[in-house]
Formats: C-alpha cells, sequence, structure tokens
C-alpha cells in the first residue's frame, strides 16, 4: 500500500537525464505514474537546487561538523556530479549533517529527488539514510518548515532515483538540507556518504549581483576581481588572467596561465558574507570545489587584473535563452547591452558564433539549435545600434567543448557565445 511517505526509484538509461515521474495528490496517500525506461529529453527540467543555478552555500551545522561536514561538503552536495562523496566519518545512527543554502531568486519546488543511493563494499562506509529538506522565505535563520522528506533505501545500479515525498510547495529562497544516519549503523559508527539533491520547480527572475570585486585567497586559490555591469576581469595564482560574465549571483569564466598557456574554467559565485565559492576545472581534470575568503582591505593583490572588457574575443555564458529555443531570455538584457556597447566602435567584422553542450541533443539538432541562437543574439545586438552588414551569425553545435565531461557544471561552460572580429 502506498502512502504519503512513499519513495521510488526511477531507473534511467541515460547518465544525465532525470526521469520526472508524476505525483498526484490523493487524500491520504499518493498515485504515481508508472515511469518508462525511454531516456528523459534534452530538455529536462532545471535543477534550481544546483550551484550552478546560484544555490550557494552559506553555512554547515549538525553533529557532521565536527566530523569532516564542511563547505567543500556543501559545494559537492549541489554540485551536480551524481558520484558519491564522504559528508563525515565516524557517524553514529543519529549524527546529523546540516547544510544550509541561498538561492538565486525565490523558488517554488515541487519535486526533490537523490540519485545513486548504493552501499559501499567496505562495512566501514554507508549512505545517508534520511533526507529532509526545509525552505524559508525569511532568512538563513528563521522561517524554516518542511518541503520535503525520504527515508532511503539502496539502489540496485547506478542510474535510479529516489523521489522525496512532498510535504508543502511554497515559494523560498533559504533551503536547509538535512542528512540523518546511515543505512548500515551495525558498527556502531561509519562513514558516511551522499551524492547530490536535486530540486525541479519554478524561480522567479535573478537579480545581477555586484560581489565579484576586491580580492580572496584560500586553500590553492587566489583571485582578484574587477565587475562592470555584466562582466568580469581577473587574476588568479599570481599568473593567470581569466574574464568573465555574471548572471545572477553566478560568475562563469575562462582563464589561461601566461606562463604554461594552461586554461582553466570557473564557476563562482561571492556569499553574502563575502566568501567565495565555487568549482574550478583546470587543464582536462574535473570540477574541484574551492573555498576562499575576501581579503582584508589593505592588503596587496597577489596579481593584476586586465581592464574589464566585453567585445571582441570574449566568451559570453550570461546570455541565457528558453530550454531547447532560440528565445533570449530577459535576465540577458544586462550582458547584452554591456556586449553592445562594446562592439558599436568595432571597425571590423563581427562573428557571433553558438555553442551546447553534446548531451542537449543530437548533433543535428545542437547545430540547428546554435544556429538559430545565434541568429538571436545578432539581431539584438542590431537592435541595440550595432551594424547588421558587421554581423555574421554562426552555429557552432556542440563538437568543441570548452570543458570535458559531462557533469552539470561542464554542461553550463559549454553553453556559450564566442565574439570573434576579423
Amino acid at each position: 500500500m502506498l502512502d504519503s511517505t512513499v519513495v521510488r526509484a526511477v531507473r534511467v538509461l541515460s547518465g544525465v537525464a532525470l526521469a520526472v515521474a508524476l505525483i498526484v495528490a490523493l487524500p491520504g496517500r499518493a498515485s504515481l505514474q508508472t515511469p518508462t525506461d525511454a531516456p528523459a529529453p534534452a530538455t529536462a527540467r532545471v535543477d534550481y537546487l544546483a550551484f550552478t543555478q546560484g544555490a550557494m552555500p552559506l553555512r554547515v551545522a549538525g553533529a557532521a561538523a565536527q566530523l569532516g561536514a564542511g563547505d567543500e561538503q556543501a559545494l559537492r552536495a549541489v554540485d551536480g556530479n551524481a558520484s558519491a562523496f564522504t559528508v563525515a566519518s565516524g557517524a553514529k545512527a543519529d549524527t546529523v549533517a546540516e547544510f544550509v543554502y541561498e538561492l538565486a531568486a525565490p523558488t517554488t519546488f515541487d519535486r526533490f529527488a537523490v540519485p545513486n543511493v548504493l552501499e559501499a563494499i567496505s562495512p566501514a562506509v554507508t549512505f545517508a539514510r534520511s533526507v529532509e529538506v526545509l525552505g524559508s522565505l525569511l532568512g538563513p535563520d528563521t522561517g524554516f518548515t518542511v518541503l520535503a522528506s525520504a527515508t532511503l533505501t539502496p539502489h540496485t545500479r547506478r542510474g535510479e532515483w529516489t523521489e522525496l515525498s512532498i510535504v508543502e510547495a511554497r515559494a523560498v529562497r533559504w533551503v536547509r538540507l538535512r542528512l540523518i544516519g546511515g543505512l548500515d549503523m551495525t558498527r556502531g559508527e561509519a562513514a558516511v556518504e551522499f551524492t547530490e539533491i536535486v530540486g525541479n520547480g519554478t524561480q522567479e527572475p535573478a537579480t545581477l549581483m555586484y560581489r565579484f570585486r576586491g580580492d580572496w585567497t584560500g586553500p590553492g586559490l587566489s583571485m582578484t576581481f574587477r565587475q562592470q555591469g555584466a562582466a568580469v576581469a581577473g587574476c588568479y595564482d599570481t599568473a593567470g588572467e581569466l574574464s568573465g560574465t555574471v548572471s545572477g549571483n553566478l560568475l562563469r569564466a575562462v582563464g589561461t596561465n601566461r606562463t604554461d598557456k594552461v586554461r582553466s574554467t570557473f564557476v563562482l559565485g561571492v556569499a553574502a558574507d563575502g566568501t567565495l565559492r565555487g568549482m574550478r576545472s583546470t587543464g582536462t581534470g574535473a570540477f574541484r570545489p574551492y573555498v576562499a575568503s575576501k581579503n582584508m582591505p589593505g592588503l596587496p593583490a597577489r596579481c593584476t587584473p586586465l581592464p574589464v572588457t566585453l567585445a571582441c574575443g570574449s566568451t559570453v555564458h550570461a546570455i541565457a535563452f528558453a530550454a531547447d529555443t532560440a528565445d533570449l531570455l530577459p535576465d540577458s538584457a544586462a550582458v547584452l547591452s554591456g556586449l553592445a556597447e562594446g562592439l558599436r566602435a568595432e571597425g571590423r567584422a563581427i562573428v557571433v558564433e553558438a555553442f551546447v553542450a553534446a548531451a542537449d541533443g543530437t548533433p543535428a539538432a545542437n547545430q540547428a539549435l546554435t544556429e538559430r541562437r545565434a541568429t538571436a543574439v545578432v539581431d539584438d545586438l542590431v537592435r541595440r545600434g550595432v551594424a547588421a552588414d558587421r554581423l555574421r551569425a554562426v552555429g557552432g553545435g556542440s563538437a568543441r567543448p570548452l570543458v570535458p565531461g559531462d557533469d552539470e557544471a561542464a554542461r553550463v561552460m559549454n553553453r556559450r557565445i564566442e565574439i570573434r572580429c576579423q
């Protein structure tokens, strides 16, 4: 018999697609639509509880905070990567790990899910037993109520998902994720693992943040940023130079080390307390989480950033489209305005080339989509005063990824617009 606490594992054939089941609420029970084994389409729903959508880790609490759970674990729970990581070592059956996030804008969730609930071979390692998601519209410290919860059971293979039971669907700006205990605590304590929490729903438009100004230092990372509108220029690791664009509260940037010419890509956010949090991929390496504190005023920067520009040579990530369309979204206005301003003074021919991630569709569909998107950007730039006879739209498809891999961070970096002048 199914009741309101039921969860179910949904098998999907694509490692990146989310199989979405309809949950039809009836008095006192849930009726679940039978899933199919077909992979979800490329227009799979947006995960608004992902860091790449602006879910910013704020703090870690609970007993697990003394057992290894920290900023890195908070970020990995929302990094869009469904691989397991250790939340805390030496956890007991009632040990709680609590991660608080600020969302990019008020969001109403109608689905939460956890992928790959898989038990390790070692009896000293187990998966988290219970998951609770709470939300608040008032602030990070008050007004939280339970949005969804689940008691997990192991999956039989990778690619399965456990849906959480929705308790309440209402607009929230802050989310508290609580992980409790482990599935197998027969030894009294164990290292507890988790993969990620996915949250689908609807989100209000995000406001452009102007927090990417100043200097930050953390383990293995030092950065300096200057921001002008949606455009950012920066430097890192004494010899690296980067540029990028801001959408909502996220900076997506590409940099190159002047010494060895190795490229790095970044997805970064600055929390309300000034802490820089995000992910970085260097060369062909996987994305790694980073946390850095803002330097005290008066301390010298370790590097000197380039002037802020948004024109020829720019790689732009903040131009957003509706899923699987060439319809520009309203929050693209700031970066398009800045780009037009930078290009109006150009006397050269300008190529606007659009790219998408390989997972977005078939090669032919991706090629056609990027052609339409490049044309939409060109049309918008013409409306903003850039000479039409100097602009050319090109579709780059998905054949030239900026970042290897197929996790969410790689996908958001590969969806981009490149500006070349000839």
